[in-house]
């Protein structure tokens, strides 16, 4: 399991997630990032902040659970951003 944790804005000019990883964790095992929705999150009334501050990280939340046995779970939660 991978959470890549990135968002709209980029990172002293640039764009990230880079594509040759994401394929690469994707290729992996299960991917997950905080960037897959940001389009609409921008417009989401739930939306915590403003719209376009400039500021990096996506509109994605990603719960990972770790139970008693020890093993992982995650889950997206779009509550709010």
């Amino acid at each position: 399991m991978f959470v890549i944790s990135s968002g709209p804005h980029p990172y002293s000019s640039k764009v990230l997630p880079d594509a040759e990883i994401v394929d690469e964790l994707e290729r992996r095992g299960t991917l997950l990032r905080t960037d897959r929705d940001d389009e609409a999150c921008a417009a989401n009334p739930r939306k915590i902040g403003p719209d376009s501050d400039e500021s990096p990280g996506g509109c994605d939340n990603i719960v990972i659970t770790v139970k008693s046995d020890g093993t992982l779970t995650a889950q997206y939660d779009n509550t709010a951003d």
